[in-house]
């Protein structure tokens, strides 16, 4: 049951990935791409495991974009990426 609420949660969390993807497709051709590093640390938006994460966005949402390991965007865990 747990696996079910967190996969819920999950689809919840992602229901803007769809319109990120249809504007993947278009920038794409500007030389211009769209990068995804989860992160959890605004409102839950991006709960469970970075493969959790990609799995979901992969098999519902057909992301089409790069989509990395999930990161702390600041705190001591602060990804050098943010710094």
């Amino acid at each position: 049951m747990k696996d079910v609420i967190q996969v819920n949660h999950l689809l919840k969390s992602y229901k803007n990935v769809l319109a990120v993807n249809d504007i993947s497709f278009f920038v794409k051709e500007e030389d211009f791409e769209i990068l995804d590093f989860p992160c959890n640390q605004f409102f839950r938006q991006a709960p469970g495991s970075s493969e959790e994460i990609h799995e979901v966005c992969v098999l519902r949402f057909m992301i089409a974009f790069d989509q990395f390991e999930k990161i702390d965007v600041n705190g001591k865990n602060e990804h050098p990426l943010c710094s």
